[in-house]
């Protein structure tokens, strides 16, 4: 980490940031865009399972405190720009330096807690999708794999050094007990390829719900796409682990922090609206309406019947609004948001969406008619 042959002294070169290289301000940027898009996000989704459809489930609370995790950790990076970030590693003084690495040491911890808890909201979201055994099964397995993933890995950074204190120290310090760069760096690219694989089966398991339960159509296609966003968290992981493969950090960490840090953050947050986007619809429907895009809040574009039946007379007693205005349905659950129930909802029957019945394997849509025949009366 010293100054290459050529370089004049770091003290006659001002400070940092008015290097030709200096990236520090795009870390600024990217990560003060990234708090605030998020905490949008996750905002407005809370906001609609709580006081929307009124649903507010496990896959909320996992969602909220990898919110919580992943803005700390984009807010430690703001911090570290301070330390030299962004700065080749010559041009950052001593002291900074050694506050640069105990803040790395925190980011990657928080950012193990944070992606964990981002995985397992898509997790817990899955029930609301279907409740097959083979899905929930599958489910478990997954959220097993999660949490071993993340607890083994945090824990490995955690014990790296004895003692544990050691860990926030700038490597090279003489005399320290701890795994070498190489192990370190095996341990973060296997916690990456392990990830990459979790987020393919995340973006798997929904769209086959989805593909099986839902009736063709454009409908289906169009949510199949909304699920389809989390291929971008696959795309952002498998960078990272080409990175964390070829980049060799530690001769001029500073620097390379740039690089390699943006696509680190990436990875929780994009995550974390993928996971938060099929709870969204409720609102974005609504807003249509609002701004006259369509002429029903509802999903469902038949308006009921005037003609009593049994099944009109159901769905109309079924519709109430909340204290917000917004309709929902007897369950408690939008008729259709594009998410959980109302594309696939659990009734005493079975699965159904919006008006849409269920049999053995197939799902059937009923359309109700009524017919009258008036006699003529002879003149």
């Amino acid at each position: 980490m010293s100054s290459p042959d050529g370089i004049p002294d770091p003290s006659t070169l001002g400070h940092f940031s008015t290097s030709p290289d200096y990236k520090g301000y795009e870390v600024l940027g990217l990560n003060v865009a990234l708090i605030v898009c998020t905490t949008l996000v996750v905002g407005t989704r809370l906001y609609v399972r709580a006081f929307m459809v009124k649903v507010p489930g496990l896959d909320d609370l996992f969602a909220f405190l990898s919110w919580g995790c992943v803005v700390a950790l984009s807010a430690s990076e703001i911090k570290s720009v301070e330390y030299g970030s962004g700065a080749h590693v010559w041009l950052v003084p001593p002291e900074l330096i050694a506050k640069f690495f105990e803040s790395l040491v925190n980011n990657t911890l928080i950012y193990f807690i944070g992606t964990g808890l981002m995985r397992l909201s898509i997790i817990a979201f899955l029930p609301r999708l279907s409740t097959e055994v083979l899905y929930t099964r599958i489910g478990y397995g997954v959220g097993l794999l999660i949490i071993a993933q993340t607890l083994g890995c945090f824990f490995y950074r955690l014990t790296e050094c004895k003692p544990i204190k050691d860990i926030w120290l700038v490597p090279t310090t003489p005399g320290l007990n701890c795994v070498t760069p190489q192990e370190e760096n095996t341990m973060m690219v296997a916690h990456q390829a392990i990830g990459i694989i979790i987020d393919i089966a995340l973006l798997a398991l929904p769209i086959c719900i989805i593909w099986k339960k839902m009736l063709h159509s454009n409908k289906k296609i169009q949510v199949v796409l909304i699920f389809s966003i989390g291929i971008f968290v696959v795309v952002t992981g498998i960078v990272r682990i080409i990175m964390l493969k070829t980049l060799l950090f530690l001769e001029d960490p500073t620097y390379n922090m740039s690089t390699i840090g943006p696509w680190t953050d990436l990875e929780g947050h994009i995550g974390l609206w993928c996971a938060s986007f099929p709870a969204l619809h409720p609102i974005l429907r609504l807003v249509s309406y609002k701004l006259g895009l369509r002429s029903n809040p509802l999903s469902s574009k038949k308006t009921l019947s005037k003609t009593p039946n049994t099944r009109d007379t159901r769905q109309q007693a079924t519709y109430r609004k909340s204290k917000g205005g917004y309709i929902q349905s007897g369950y408690g659950i939008d008729a259709d948001d594009g998410s959980e129930r109302g594309i696939v909802a659990v009734s005493a029957k079975g699965m159904e969406m919006d008006n849409l019945d269920i049999g053995t394997d197939k799902i059937y849509k009923h359309t109700g008619f009524h017919m009258q025949v008036d006699k003529v009366i002879p003149a």
